[in-house]
């Protein structure tokens, strides 16, 4: 059994360690995940507290650099240091949603796989933001699948970017974020806390802080769902929660290509008929034309994600069947290797009895 303890800890090393050197993380060290959406200044925070050499590529505007899970040491003062985790964020310029899922539930996976557990979770609001958009929402509906309600205690929500706003609105925004059950208060009910990223080094510090009194390592759903109960991604929670929007945007996009067809006919039809100038009918033929277009790329990109789901999980059991057969031939090379051991031993006995006897015999004589 020690031997595959052992096992698990080199996977932690590779699973976690980054090219900034964290390494030999084990389950007595402090981790905490930074989420949100894209842009919301998660690789900001993190910088606040990373030396200088090691500090993380910055994206500007809603363009993500933040590609996968980046896990790196982070020094509170006094030779207090703890693990930050930046993940990257959903509605991603370039990514679907479907490829920042597999890349946060599967570094969640291997974590939860090597005996790691979050000490805790701050999901970042920029307070600028007018309103909670589709995106924002589908966000917040994921990571409430992800984390489980019994973890909400762990998690902090904390609005930063207070500089770009005035304070009266902020503070409403503030107010309709906490009240509104869609939105945070269910989370809220459940001990999550609210805290203002105000204050640069100072706020943040408050945060951490905050969450390593609470001292309480977690399990998130997503990690029981996939590693103990070893469920597919496509059947876990979160799963559930990005096929049902997957499925929404694609009937949404269906009807959306059914009407520019119907659209597009009434078009043709009224050029036949001459009705209308035919300059105006092409120019909005064409314009009717171009968003179908955009309309079925779209549509062919929903069904992408759908069937992504499921390609995704298949990889993940080849790798676990991978990581289960190499630890199969390692456990039986070790037991060969014992068995040796053992004819080794009994033959040093049997020669050491047999050169006792043979000397008693000698003296005897």
């Amino acid at each position: 059994m020690a031997d595959i303890d052992s096992t698990a800890r080199g996977r932690t090393d590779s699973v976690l360690s980054t090219k900034r050197g964290v390494t030999d993380l084990g389950p007595e060290d402090v981790i905490i995940a930074v989420m949100g959406i894209t842009g919301c200044g998660k690789t900001s925070f993190v910088n606040l507290f990373t030396d200088p050499d090691q500090k993380l590529v910055v994206g500007h505007g809603l363009e993500s650099c933040t590609q996968v899970v980046d896990v790196v040491p982070c020094n509170l003062g006094q030779g207090e240091t703890i693990y930050l985790a930046d993940t990257p964020g959903f509605d991603d310029m370039y990514r679907t949603d479907t490829d920042i899922l597999w890349e946060i539930s599967d570094w969640l996976s291997k974590a939860h796989e090597s005996g790691l557990k979050l000490a805790g979770i701050i999901y970042l609001h920029r307070i600028p933001d007018i309103r909670v958009g589709g995106s924002g929402l589908r966000n917040l509906k994921m990571f409430r699948r992800l984390c489980g309600k019994e973890n909400l205690a762990n998690v902090v929500l904390a609005t930063n970017m207070w500089d770009q706003v005035d304070p009266e609105t902020g503070n409403k925004r503030e107010a309709a974020l906490k009240d509104d059950p869609v939105l945070w208060k269910e989370m809220i009910d459940h001990g999550s806390q609210v805290f203002r990223q105000d204050n640069g080094r100072t706020s943040g510090l408050g945060i951490l802080t905050y969450l390593i009194r609470q001292r309480s390592p977690m399990v998130l759903d997503i990690q029981r769902e996939l590693v103990d109960q070893k469920m597919q991604l496509k059947d876990t929670r979160a799963g559930k929660e990005l096929l049902t929007e997957v499925e929404q945007e694609q009937q949404e996009c269906l009807e959306k290509v059914r009407d520019l067809e119907a659209r597009m006919q009434q078009l043709q039809e009224a050029y036949n008929r001459g009705n209308h100038s035919r300059i105006q009918t092409m120019q909005d033929l064409e314009v009717c034309t171009e968003k179908k277009e955009r309309a079925e790329r779209k549509l062919a990109q929903t069904k992408q994600d759908a069937i992504k789901l499921q390609a995704t999980h298949d990889q993940r059991m080849a790798e676990q069947k991978r990581c289960y057969e190499r630890q199969l031939r390692e456990q039986e090379g070790r037991q060969s290797l014992s068995l040796d051991q053992v004819r080794e031993e009994e033959g040093k006995k049997f020669r050491e009895n047999y050169q006792r006897e043979m000397r008693r015999l000698c003296i005897m004589m």
